[in-house]
């Protein structure tokens, strides 16, 4: 299958670093039918009396019922086994199931009635439980349905598979199967805040994802044909296998490219202070219902950010061209303070991307840099690319560099270098 890559370069320099996010790679493809992916019940899957997340990406048009995730026996019975499941119903709804006690009917909740959420496009889901109180909805990274959990606060631990497309009955056989893509699931033993979800919802996970220690399982699909096996990609590897068997069989969802584009596509992000002020400059590679921007500055993390505009700085809307964009923070800073600033892009439809922040270091008077000049732009063309094509560019001062091909979702692909260069024209 022919893939199609943009071009994404990085400089980086002093009070300068720059990102982009995204998933990417592989997903997989259920038919509705029988397909499914199988995970072994381990003791990191079973989540007792806790806190627990629930997140995936999602896309279909399915016009039947399907389960997307589950640990239960038997999420549509009405005596089946203590667990939990999610599924996308017919109606475009998404819905919770949990159980706490063997034999009972589960509580089921719904998100909001007039979204519908099996419209063929890329959706993103989390389910948040608070076992003492509420099970939250948030979908696209926007707060949805907010429910009472806390009459099933006993144990949810059980010795069941963890499947993902499918339904595991009382008959021992799978029905409701899921019928389109999933992508990128992740399991959490605590609560994630909204503004958590977002800042993370179009990246992979690491080390520096502030629950990462809570992370009882996390596919992300990119493994790819042929292979029969998904890791978990969270230090606990239950990784989980494509069908009923470890070989090719018709309960194989297929591995297929993951399509989802990122509301905006971020190029770059840069800070620079310089006559007595911050200068933030931003660019996009594309945009799409882009409404506008909002930026935010913390000394800490983003649940303590404050917005530093005072109005919405308008957005290109739909382009696939390059926009570029200037913001100056020129409120009174402390000196030898770092600061880190996040972007919001928020689409017409109300959906809003928290993009991951950089860094500035306000320095003391008199250290005021210049701001750097641009010598010469790098024109790649055509780009997107496929397989090749040469990149150009001059120093107007030795610097740090580093070069990466990211997909369209903001996935880096691959690192082409990273390394000093003199002041003089450099190609990869």
């Amino acid at each position: 299958m022919k893939k199609v890559y943009f071009l994404m370069i990085l400089f980086w320099l002093p009070l300068m670093v720059l990102n982009a996010q995204g998933t990417g790679g592989y997903c997989l493809d259920y038919d509705g039918t029988d397909d499914y992916v199988e995970v072994p019940d381990s003791p990191t899957l079973n989540l007792g009396t806790g806190d627990f997340t629930i997140s995936l990406w999602v896309n279909s048009s399915l016009s039947n019922d399907g389960v997307l995730i589950e640990k239960i026996w038997d999420a549509r019975s009405s005596s089946g086994g203590n667990g939990w499941a999610i599924q996308l119903l017919s109606t475009g709804r998404f819905r919770f199931s949990i159980a706490d006690t063997y034999g009972e009917t589960p509580t089921d909740f719904n998100s909001i009635a007039g979204n519908n959420w099996n419209d063929g496009s890329w959706h993103h889901l989390s389910i948040v439980v608070d076992r003492s109180s509420n099970v939250n909805f948030y979908i696209d990274g926007n707060a949805d349905r907010t429910g009472d959990v806390s009459s099933e606060s006993g144990s949810l631990s059980n010795d069941y598979p963890l499947l993902i497309g499918i339904n595991y009955n009382k008959n021992a056989t799978k029905d409701f199967p899921f019928d389109g893509l999933i992508d990128e699931v992740r399991i959490w033993g605590t609560t994630l805040s909204q503004s958590t979800i977002q800042a993370w919802k179009n990246k992979n996970l690491d080390n520096s994802h502030p629950h990462w220690s809570a992370l009882k399982g996390y596919w992300k699909f990119d493994d790819g044909s042929p292979g029969q096996t998904t890791a978990d990609s969270s230090d606990n590897s239950n990784n989980g296998t494509l069908g009923s068997t470890t070989g090719i069989d018709a309960n194989d969802p297929n591995w297929v490219d993951s399509d989802a584009p990122l509301p905006v596509i971020l190029a770059s992000f840069t800070a620079i202070y310089a006559n007595g002020y911050s200068l933030l400059h931003w660019t996009t590679q594309s945009e799409s219902n882009n409404q506008g921007w909002n930026i935010y500055r913390s000394e800490t993390d983003l649940e303590d950010a404050v917005q530093i505009n005072g109005f919405l700085i308008n957005g290109a809307g739909t382009t696939t061209e390059p926009t570029e964009y200037e913001f100056s923070d020129e409120e009174d800073l402390i000196f030898n303070t770092t600061f880190n600033d996040w972007l919001e892009s928020i689409c017409f439809s109300g959906e809003t991307v928290i993009h991951s922040p950089i860094s500035r270091t306000i320095p003391e008077p008199g250290d005021n840099p210049d701001i750097p000049q641009i010598i010469s732009d790098i024109n790649n063309y055509p780009n997107p690319f496929s397989n090749n094509t040469e990149i150009s560019f001059m120093m107007n001062e030795p610097a740090n560099v580093k070069i990466t091909i990211h997909n369209i979702k903001g996935q880096e692909i691959i690192q082409l270098y990273d390394g000093y260069c003199a002041e003089d024209q450099f190609s990869t």
